[in-house]
């Protein structure tokens, strides 16, 4: 097994509960350039700590399993 697959392999059995940005490209297995598209896009969940960008993991497999998409859950209003 190589050094690459053994880092990934840490990373997916880890509780850790955020994520920056080599450990999701590791995660999710997509190029950092891509991520860094997405976070300009907003089209990934993530979250801004002054100048670091950092990802919730239980968000982002929800994002990976819903294919990339982004979930809006708008209010339900009354009708008048």
């Amino acid at each position: 097994m190589g050094i690459k697959e053994e880092k990934r392999k840490k990373i997916m059995t880890s509780e850790k509960k955020f994520l920056n940005m080599d450990e999701l490209s590791e995660h999710v297995g997509m190029s950092k350039s891509f991520l860094y598209k997405r976070v300009c896009n907003k089209t990934i969940p993530f979250i801004k700590l002054g100048t670091r960008t950092v990802f919730v993991k239980e968000e982002i497999d929800k994002w990976v399993l819903s294919g990339g998409q982004m979930s809006i859950e708008l209010p339900i209003l009354q009708r008048i």
